[in-house]
């Protein structure tokens, strides 16, 4: 039988054949551990094959209503079956009767999943909890077509959006002066969704080469290979795009600081050079974060980041973000992206960023005035080279390329 399990009750099967009716003759027995019928959580192992065979359980329309109504699990398929069976002889050994009674089985397994549901109306949190589902309540039938009609801000699948990771989003839309803001799985994520969203094979891509690696990469191994023709300009080109503008340019993406080397790009001039031609402007800018840098408010269409750095600022937490200066197409057809290619964050991993979030400008200020100590204690030193000015103000506290330092 089945070892290490205690026989609760033995159910024994006979049935005879007859030329008459065809009926299948097998004779089977099986103990069954009570836990197991009352919770259904183990599938029975190979022997129930044997007690159960397709012949047998394939002629549950010729049961009457005088037989025996039993609960049986079928190997494999993880579900509860009803069979009745008119002209097999039962015997009953222990409590077996209480055991297979439906009604109780079948009401015991329905309020483990619906008991105990709370009354949210009656629960307000403070601050936005974590809503770890995979789906949503609606209330009625008409709830759900006006969601479908595009009538209804209630949420339905959390790869599509979540309660959790929509406050995210309005708080960094807040913070990065932005129309609107979507948060990504990763950083990485988040720019393969915005290329893919609006790249197509024969298109062209202006990079700064002073570039993140992850994104040179993206661009040469996989959109080169989808026929996306990636072009990695110098900070000279940069700065005179109308010389390396082309038929085919779609996107200009560029990062000002640039990581590691921390040289600027001014940031205002890309913007108006693609404006001019019609062209989209995009920069990562996740080294400067949007307490020290709002690039939408310089001109740009699009601001990306990686979260994982300052935004989260506890090295636990893997996600992206982009900002856009206002709700379009163009920034719809991410979201729709987003949604198919399911590169959205998990509840929990926004929530996380959340609670990094509200240190956010705390820890970014901090860093700015320590950075700026060691650059004045630095300055004039014989080994360094500098032309910033940074170190004594010359250019006061905002940059030409858009830099400000977080007041103290």
């Amino acid at each position: 039988m089945f070892p290490g399990r205690t026989p609760k009750a033995e159910l024994a099967f006979n049935g005879s054949r007859s030329a008459s009716n065809s009926k299948v003759q097998q004779a089977a027995s099986l103990r069954v551990n009570s836990s197991t019928l009352l919770s259904g959580l183990d599938a029975l192992n190979g022997p129930a094959a044997c007690c159960f065979p397709k012949q047998i359980l394939s002629r549950r329309r010729d049961c009457d209503d005088s037989g025996l109504r039993a609960i049986v699990l079928f190997p494999g398929r993880h579900r509860l079956d009803l069979l009745q069976f008119s002209t097999l002889e039962t015997k009953i050994l222990g409590h077996l009767d209480d055991l297979v009674r439906t009604d109780k089985i079948l009401r015991v397994s329905t309020e483990l999943i619906h008991a105990g549901e709370v009354d949210r109306s009656a629960s307000v949190p403070l601050t936005t909890p974590i809503y770890e589902t995979t789906t949503f309540v609606f209330d009625n039938a008409q709830e759900v077509v006006a969601y479908n009609e595009g009538r209804s801000a209630k949420f339905l699948y959390s790869r599509y959006t979540n309660p959790t990771v929509v406050s995210v989003e309005q708080k960094l839309a807040v913070v990065d002066r932005a129309e609107a803001a979507l948060l990504f799985s990763s950083g990485m994520g988040a720019t393969a969704t915005i290329l893919l969203a609006h790249l197509k094979a024969g298109d062209e891509i202006l990079c700064g080469a002073a570039i993140y690696g992850g994104t040179l990469h993206l661009l040469h191994d996989l959109l080169a290979n989808l026929g996306i023709s990636p072009r990695f300009i110098s900070l000279d080109e940069l700065a005179d795009l109308e010389r390396v503008f082309t038929g085919r340019t779609r996107i200009v993406w560029f990062e000002s600081p640039i990581n590691p080397t921390l040289r600027c790009v001014d940031i205002r001039r890309v913007a108006e050079a693609c404006r001019a031609r019609g062209v989209t402007s995009i920069i990562d800018n996740t080294f400067a974060s949007p307490i020290n840098q709002q690039p939408l408010s310089l001109g740009v269409d699009l601001a990306m980041q990686s979260a994982t750095k300052y935004l989260n600022g506890h090295s636990d937490v893997l996600a992206g973000a982009v900002v856009t200066a206002r709700r379009d197409p163009f920034s719809e057809r991410i979201r729709s992206w987003r949604r198919t290619a399911g590169s959205i964050p998990g509840p929990f991993e926004a929530w996380l960023l959340q609670r990094g979030m509200r240190t956010l400008f705390i820890r970014v200020r901090h860093a700015c005035e320590t950075a700026m100590r060691v650059a004045r204690h630095f300055e004039g030193h014989p080994a360094l080279l500098s032309d910033s000015g940074a170190a004594t103000g010359r250019y006061g506290t905002r940059s030409a390329q858009g830099l400000e330092l977080p007041a103290s």
